[in-house]
């Protein structure tokens, strides 16, 4: 039981934070985060195609510039846990 009270957490704080992003952003993007959302506006006519290509690669380069802050991120705390467990074993 306690497990899915976890799980429900979680869930619902991306729910919120993916809905604080979009609304904060709705100015800026349109609240489109994913590359196949904005394809499917440009084919339905509710943008531009070259709106649609300018936030497709914001997007694509949005991610990938996030993923490579990550991982510098995780390698920089595993690096520190990894001195901090050095000094804990001598």
């Amino acid at each position: 039981m306690i497990k899915l009270t976890y799980r429900l957490y979680i869930s619902l704080s991306f729910g919120f934070s993916l809905a604080v992003n979009a609304w904060i952003f709705f100015r800026v993007s349109g609240g489109l985060f994913n590359p196949a959302v904005s394809l499917g506006m440009v084919l339905v006519g509710a943008l531009t195609p070259l709106r649609g290509v300018l936030l497709t690669f914001s997007q694509i380069l949005g991610g990938i510039t996030v993923s490579h802050g990550i991982s510098f991120t995780m390698m920089f705390w595993a690096g520190l846990m990894g001195r901090a467990q050095r000094s804990f074993k001598r």
